[in-house]
This record gives C-alpha cells, sequence and structure tokens, in this order.
C-alpha cells in the first residue's frame, strides 16, 4: 500500500533554481499526494516563474503557491505542513536540490513497510558550483544498528533536508521546525524527531543537492547558513539546547555529547573573537571549559581574549 507523500518546497529568490527542482516533482514514478510550494516574500520573479510553470504544466495531482511575506526557512516548511494536511509523509525539497525519479515511491514503500518508522533518510550527492567539488554522502551506516540515530545526527550533523522524510505525526508530536533557529533549524527538528521512533536508511539513487547554483545562474539565494558569520555560534547553542531541555541527555552517551559540545563551544569561541565579540567569545570558552574541565586551549583562550 502507498502512503500519500506531500512534496513541500519553501523557496525564497531562486527563480531558475526551483523550477528545476520541480521538474524533478513532476517526474516521480510516484507522484506526491500535494505539492505546496511556499514562496517566502521574494523580492524577485520567483513566485511568478512557479506559477507560471504549474499553468504550464498542470500537475496531474494538487499542487499550489502559497505566497507569504518573509519569514524564514522554519516558517514556509511549517505553511507548507498546514496545507498538506492529510498527508501521512511530508517530504522537504529545498529549492536548489532535485529528487530521483523514484524517491517518493522509495519513501513510500519504506514507510509503509515500516509502520514503526518516525522518518528515512536517502544519500545525496553535493554539487558545488563555486568550487567545482562533486562530493557524496552516503547515510548506510544508519541502518548497521552500531549507533542510534541521535547520537549519528548530534555527531556528524544531519542528513541533507532534501534526502529526508518524516511522517507526519512524528512532525506534529516534534513540533514542527523552529522559527528561533534562523539557520539550522532542520537539524534541531531531525534530533527532536529521532527521539520519537525508528530512523529508516532507504537506499537508491542519490538526491542532488546543488551549492552555489548562484554562480552559474546568475542570480538566486546563496546557501542560507552562509548569511550568518556566526552559524558556529547558533549551531552549538541549538545542539546545547538539545541535549539539556529536549530529551538529548537520555539518547546520547554523556562522553559523547560532553566532548562533542565542548569542541563546538571552542570552536565557536575561536569565531567570535575574531569577530571581535570578545565578551561572548569568553563565554563560549567558559562553557567549553565547563563540559570538559581539562581543556587546556580553551583555558589560555580564557585568560588571553580581553574585554572591550
Amino acid at each position: 500500500m502507498n502512503l500519500s507523500v506531500a512534496a513541500i518546497v519553501p523557496v525564497f529568490n531562486r527563480p531558475r533554481a526551483v523550477v528545476e527542482g520541480l521538474e524533478g516533482v513532476l517526474a516521480q514514478s510516484l507522484p506526491p499526494a500535494r505539492l505546496v510550494v511556499v514562496d517566502d516574500g521574494s523580492t524577485d520573479e520567483t513566485a511568478a516563474r512557479v506559477e507560471e510553470w504549474l499553468l504550464a504544466k498542470r500537475p496531474p495531482f494538487e499542487a499550489k503557491l502559497i505566497r507569504q511575506p518573509n519569514a524564514g526557512a522554519a516558517a514556509a516548511r511549517n505553511r507548507g505542513v498546514v496545507e498538506a494536511h492529510g498527508c501521512d509523509v511530508y517530504a522537504f525539497l529545498d529549492s536548489d536540490d532535485v529528487w530521483p525519479a523514484d524517491y517518493l515511491r522509495r519513501m513510500s514503500d519504506a514507510f509503509a513497510s515500516h509502520p514503526d518508522a518516525v522518518a528515512g533518510c536517502a544519500d545525496r550527492v553535493n554539487h558545488d558550483f563555486a568550487t567545482g567539488a562533486v562530493d557524496p554522502h552516503s547515510y548506510k551506516h544508519y541502518a548497521d544498528g552500531k549507533c542510534n540515530a541521535t547520537t549519528l545526527m548530534f555527531l556528524e550533523g544531519p542528513p541533507g533536508t532534501s534526502g529526508v522524510a518524516i511522517r507526519a505525526s512524528a512532525f506534529h508530536q516534534a513540533g514542527g521546525f523552529d522559527p528561533a533557529w534562523p539557520t539550522g533549524q532542520d537539524y534541531d527538528l531531525m534530533l527532536r524527531v529521532s527521539l520519537l521512533g525508528r530512523w529508516l536508511y532507504v537506499p537508491g539513487t542519490p538526491i542532488t543537492s546543488r551549492n552555489h547554483l548562484e554562480v552559474v545562474t546568475g542570480s538566486g539565494e546563496p546557501p542560507l547558513s552562509l548569511k550568518y558569520a556566526d552559524r558556529a555560534f547558533r549551531r552549538v547553542q541549538m545542539l546545547h539546547r538539545f541535549i539539556f531541555e529536549c530529551g538529548g541527555r537520555d539518547a546520547v552517551p554523556e562522553k559523547v555529547w560532553r566532548r562533542r559540545l565542548s569542541g563546538l563551544w571552542f570552536k565557536a569561541g575561536r569565531k567570535l573573537a575574531a569577530m571581535d565579540r570578545p565578551e561572548d567569545a569568553r563565554d563560549c570558552f567558559r562553557r567549553a571549559i565547563d563540559l570538559k574541565p581539562w581543556h587546556l586551549l580553551a583555558r589560555w583562550r580564557l585568560l588571553n581574549t580581553r574585554g572591550s
């Protein structure tokens, strides 16, 4: 039995890229039950291009464009979920990525075969158009049972958003994307969802993640994370909250989260010191030491980072 899957595509100022991604949705061997594109306050022709595409292609499934004032990726994805009510699974496609033709079929089959699963991820290949690098990412180790998905994600970062589908009931139980995080909100949600049940690895053709596509298209937004120079600080704040406020402490071994958080607080402190934010940097070094008292480099940096 095929489960109904909603394809949810948030977009901001990526007129060419999003249309190429939508062509990939249209080419799916198992069409989505619903396609929801949420234009998050684009200031260029993005919304018009999506409307033109919808009129020209007339997809053989429910498809709509929602426009909203700019509120960030988390709010846009949450709005897409509201519009995709009634579907069993939510599949999120970033506007600069492309799914292989069998992606939704594989996800639907995987969830149908594993009713205890809360989420699933597929492999991806990153194409960096700024450097020409092609970087494959496999998540096969999510299936080997040696380490739980929460610990894997906490250590390695999240699977790419465009290669992750989440069961609707788990999404709502977890509370959806948190708009408090302007970047990294996908990581935050995946960690919280991973606490709720089984996480699947869904093998097959990787999804294509296209980074710095604006280099070749001449328009469009750079990756969201690159908008924030203090992204290392934001990430460790999110991970710290996950461990101490969201239940992560019960799922990730203590020595793992202590080592990881201490290292990330130290990294964030160095970045903030370089950005001439000495007080924030000193606070990061203190947190690194609290988690790992023998962190000698953090102690040295704390002593040598002077406040203004």
